[in-house]
């Protein structure tokens, strides 16, 4: 690889790097609201998933010093379907962390979260919420190149030697 080439390489992946810490910085600044927030009362009985997640919105909003809250999002199913937004819970609880009443409401309605840099992502069991990573892996010149691949040995049938 040539200087040059070098050179780029490492702006791409110290620009990645310093990219790649702002956003745990912000997920760290939720994380800490989540446990922050004390939600002193609720009780809620056969309410749909998407009327508790406004009711937490709007309570967050109020208890939050800046009065910013927390931003919740529903990821839909890989066909689209949002129909877990409809699902009814019922929970009570008093004096918990607003991340522990997500956790226990996720858990009664068969869901799953994950805290993102500026929202609580919430989606069905079924959808996958972990992120991709992308990882680069240093190899030798020609290490794929045809030549040096083995080719494969045919097949022998019954009977053959």
């Amino acid at each position: 690889m040539k200087l040059r080439e070098r050179i780029l390489v490492m702006t791409v992946l110290v620009g990645v790097a310093a990219l790649g810490a702002l956003p745990a910085a912000c997920a760290g600044d939720l994380l800490a609201k989540l446990q922050s927030i004390r939600i002193e009362k609720i009780d809620v009985q056969d309410v749909s998933v998407d009327e508790v997640f406004k009711q937490l919105r709007a309570t967050s909003k109020e208890l939050d010093p800046d009065h910013e809250g927390v931003n919740f999002v529903f990821k839909p199913c890989a066909n689209g379907d949002t129909s877990f937004r409809k699902r009814n819970v019922t929970i009570s609880f008093k004096r918990l962390p607003l991340g522990e009443v997500i956790r226990y409401v996720c858990l009664s309605a068969g869901l799953h979260y994950g805290v993102e840099d500026s929202a609580v992502v919430v989606a069905d069991q079924s959808v996958s919420l972990a992120g991709m990573e992308t990882r680069f892996y240093r190899v030798e010149a020609g290490v794929l190149d045809a030549p040096r691949t083995r080719k494969a040995k045919p097949l022998k049938g019954p009977g053959e030697n």
